[in-house]
Order: structure tokens, then sequence, then C-alpha cells
């Protein structure tokens, strides 16, 4: 069973579910939803499948909706089922149990629809209690007011069913979210679709949170989002189509640290986005504390696909690491037709905090397909960390696939990477022909580039028609025939190791010579390549070589 797997059968535990359904029993506290470095403990006794209505049961021939009976089905504090192939609509928001301890269930066809006489002016009772921030929810807490991290409101769980704001114009429907909850702990969301909100789910303030194979179309501010110090908070198999109008910034995908207005930095800790997309998106994923004093800590970013169609709607970018951000993980990422756009930035913020640059960011496996930036003297990757003398960020497994960089008629991007600083690691197949090869913003700041494409090493003095082949990370010699007991290996001419990088040697048998080296080979490094030493005849003998930065 995989984690996410068990992280949502746990989840499922505490809540009361359609009858038929396997039903667990409540979550006991100290359950732990979406955190990777923890283990969930055992669900408590079942709760009787009999504590569940449907809104048809509190329908009154007078409402003019669905808003009361729904309204009335959640107060009972059960949780609440939708029928199949029924559209409920509602003119004013849904306020959850007090407490917690309900489930939203639906099934095939059920929907919860805006009415075009939707009441935008509606918000949360918490509005004016926590920083003055006006959030106008479809479904929220009550209990979401008042200081960080108080979690009235636990185990709260929506499935399998549509929320569709496309009635309403978009002036009215202004910054309403589908699915708002602060202050909540152990929330899930599975099979939620979104259609035409600010954001599909805004998480403020609350604990282990998961959302997984939901999907959010149109939204205008964010599809998925968590700010206002979140913990524990596990995205999965998401999807978000930007495709709508264009408010706010139009992120796939964001996790921050500060609250609304700035009131407080705050801290987010723990994220991970597990086989996520965002198609079409001003940027598909943000990573940022927001404001000056924010951290955050702990992410893990796997398999996310970054896809620029929908080209006619501005600027579009793949992922963005900003500011004071600690320790961040993502691998095998796909960026794709993006037609203005960046694919990958570590950097600053400079328009909300400068000077705070990410630190130990690792980036593994990042493939960059038909894309392109048309701002001159941009780059597709930017990694910066302030032109410190000591970089901690890692970006290997490069490659830039088919694209066309330079169109007729439009000037492209002019630059793969643009790095400031020694000891960031960058490791790819970029780009060389034209001007598409390596920017370096700081003087005498250069980070160890391997660019696959262009970096062969080559042999020095080393015997007679010695044999080379590798690149500058690694290779192989075979020695050269004579007498020798030295052997210099150069790397390629363009700057790859910014101060003599850490090499290792071994022995490799070859057709020339099949029996073991009979003495010892030292190694020494400089930016320009290797030497190797030895008290014996090493010709025709062959070694392998691994260099890596300090």
């Amino acid at each position: 069973m995989t984690r996410i797997a068990a992280i949502l059968l746990v989840f499922l535990a505490g809540l009361a579910v359609p009858a038929g359904a396997q039903n667990f029993g409540n979550i006991p506290p100290g359950t732990v939803l979406g955190n990777p470095s923890t283990t969930a403990k055992q669900p408590a006794q079942p709760i009787p499948s009999n504590n569940v209505v449907t809104p048809a049961q509190f329908k009154v021939a007078a409402d003019p909706d669905d808003t009361n009976s729904i309204i009335a089905a959640l107060a009972t504090c059960h949780s609440v089922e939708l029928q199949a192939n029924v559209t409920y609509t509602i003119s004013k928001p849904l306020p959850l149990c007090p407490g917690g301890k309900q489930q939203v269930s639906g099934h095939s066809g059920s929907v919860i629809k805006l009415a075009a006489t939707w009441d935008a002016t509606q918000h949360t009772p918490c509005s004016a209690a926590s920083d003055s921030a006006t959030w106008r929810p479809v479904f929220y807490n009550p209990n979401c007011g008042g200081a960080v991290h108080n979690f009235v409101d636990k185990n709260i769980y929506f499935s399998g069913f549509t929320i569709d704001g496309s009635a309403v114009a978009v002036p009215t429907l202004g910054q309403t979210v589908a699915i708002f909850l602060r202050n909540a702990q152990y929330v899930g969301v599975d099979k939620i679709t979104c259609i035409g909100f600010a954001d599909c789910t805004a998480m403020l303030a609350s604990q282990y949170t998961t959302v997984t194979n939901s999907i959010a179309i149109d939204n205008m501010n964010s599809g998925f989002d968590f700010w206002d110090s979140p913990l524990d908070a596990t995205v999965a198999f998401d999807t978000v189509m930007c495709t709508g109008a264009t408010q706010a910034g139009q992120y796939g995908f964001n996790f921050n640290s500060s609250d609304t207005l700035a009131t407080h930095p705050g801290d987010g800790v723990n994220y991970l986005s597990v086989g996520n997309k965002a198609v079409g998106c001003g940027t598909a994923l943000d990573i940022d504390p927001l404001f000056a004093g924010g951290t955050i800590i702990g992410v893990v970013v796997s398999d996310f696909v970054v896809d620029g169609s929908y080209g006619g709607r501005g600027q579009k970018s793949g992922i963005t690491v900003w500011g004071n951000v600690v320790g961040a993980t993502l691998s095998n990422i796909l960026v794709q037709n993006l037609v203005d756009g960046y694919a990958l930035t570590i950097d600053q913020n400079s328009a909300s905090v400068p000077g705070v640059f990410p630190h130990a960011i690792t980036v593994q496996g990042l493939k960059i397909l038909n894309s392109s930036n048309l701002t001159i003297n941009d780059a597709m990757i930017t990694v910066k960390e302030g032109g410190s003398a000591t970089g901690t960020d890692r970006v290997t497994g490069v490659t830039f696939g088919p694209a066309s960089y330079y169109p007729a008629g439009a000037n492209r991007f002019q630059y793969a990477i643009d790095a400031d600083t020694t000891g960031t690691v960058i490791e790819g197949q970029f780009p060389t022909s034209g001007s598409l090869g390596l920017a370096t913003s700081y003087a005498n700041k250069y980070p160890n580039i391997i660019n696959l494409n262009y970096d062969q090493a080559t042999a020095g003095a080393c015997g007679t028609a010695p044999v080379v082949s590798g690149i500058s990370a690694r290779g192989a010699v075979q020695i050269g025939t004579g007498t020798v007991t030295q052997c210099t290996v150069l790397f390629g001419s363009q700057r790859v190791f910014a101060t003599p990088p850490v090499c290792t040697l071994t022995p490799s048998i070859n057709s020339t010579v099949t029996t073991p080296f009979p003495g010892t080979v030292a190694v020494a490094s400089t930016i320009q390549g290797i030497n190797l030493y030895s008290s014996v005849d090493m010709h025709g003998y062959a070694f392998n070589w691994q260099c890596s930065p300090l």
C-alpha cells in the first residue's frame, strides 16, 4: 500500500459515510495525515452508519433553492450525502458542523451549483476575528477565527461531487472559495471538482490536510491553496486547469506561510506534492513565504507536470521557489509548451522580501520540452543564492528536449541557465548553439555547471595515443604507450567547477591490459582537469574518474 493510500484509509476512518459503505469510526487525537515522516495511529470504534442525512429530508416547498435544506442537514452535525445525478442550487454560504467530525459526500452527477443570485457579500464569521481579511466561501468551518492553530474543528471530509460557480459573473463571484477551512485539523478532500472559483480549496492555519484526485477548472487565483502557517499538507494526483478569467495571479498550487494581510509572517511546515499537474497557469507551483519573517521548511515535490497550453493567455511559468525556503526536494519535473515563461526559478522575491534567498534546494530530473521565453536576457532556469561564497542548491538531471527556442520573428530566451553562486551545482544537457548558453549574474561568482552536451574531456600529457572519453564530472582514460608515471586529463573548455573538485579514481579492465594495476595511483584535481601520479609505469592501464564539487 502506498503512503498516500494509507493516509487516506486512516483519514476515512474518522468519518460517518453513506449507508452501505464501510465505516471505520472516529480518528483519535494524534492521528497523522499528510506528513511523510510520521505514521498514523489506528482508528477508534465505528460510528453507526445511520449518522447520515440528505438535504431532501429538510426540503421545504417554499424554499427558492436548496440553500436552506443543505444548511439544515449540515446543522445536524451528521454526515451529509448528496444524491446521484442531482444538482443543488444555492445562494448563500454553507457552514459546517461546529467542532467538525463531518463528511459531505456525493455520487456520480452530484453537483452544488451557485445560483446567478449568489450573495457575494456573505462571508465567514471569522473574517473580522483573525486578521480582518474578508473570506467568501461556499463551505466553511465556523471556528475559523482566533489565534493560529487552535484547532477546534477537526475530522472534516469532502468527497465525490462538483461545486460549480460558472453561473455567477466574475465580478460578483469575487474571491469566493469553494472549500474554505481555517484552524482546522484532519481534513480530507477527494474527487472534488471546482469550476470558476478564486480557489477550489483554501486551507489556512490548518494541519494534516489532504487534497487528492481533485480538479480545479477556471480558477482565478489558485487551484489548491495553503497559507497562514499551514502544517503537514498533502496534494496528490490533482489537476488545475487555468482556463478562466485571470485575477490575482492565477496559480496552480500554492504553499505560503504568511496570513492574508501580512499581520504575521508565519511558518509553513511539511508540504508534500505527488503526481500533480497544472495547465495554462501563470505559475504552476509557488513555494513562497510571501512576506518578511516568514519561513517554509520541508517541501517534497515529485512527478509534477507543468503544461503551458492555452498559449494566448499571457505568461505561464513553471515552479517558483522564492525567499526564505529552507530544504526542498523536487524530482521528476516535466515542463512543456511554455510560450513565454520560466521552467524553474529559485531566487529572492524581489517584490516583497528582497535579499532573502532559498537554501538547500535539490532538483533531480527536470525535463523541458517545446518551451521558450520571450524576454531578452532571461533564462529558462534561474538558481540564485545572493552571490554567496558557498551555495547549497543542487539542480541535476536537466534535459532540454526538442523545442523552437528561436521561432521566426521572435527573440526567445537568451540563456538556458542563470546562476550566481559559487557552490551551486547544475548538471544537465543544455543547449549549445547560438546564444543559448549560460549566464552568470555576479562577477567572479560561478556555479558548478556540468553540461553533458559540450563538456567533453580530452587528454593532456599521458603517454603516446591515450584514449579519453567522458565529461568533467565522470569518464575513463586509457594511458598511452611509453613509460608513463604521470597523466593529465583536461576538462572541457567551458567552466565547470568553481573550485577544484573532489575526484576519485577506480581501475578499469580493458582489452590492452587484463591484469589489475600492480601499484597505487594518486589523483590531484584543478578546475581545469585531473592529474594521475604513480611510481609504477601506468601505460596501457585504464582508470575511471568521478568528480564532484566541494
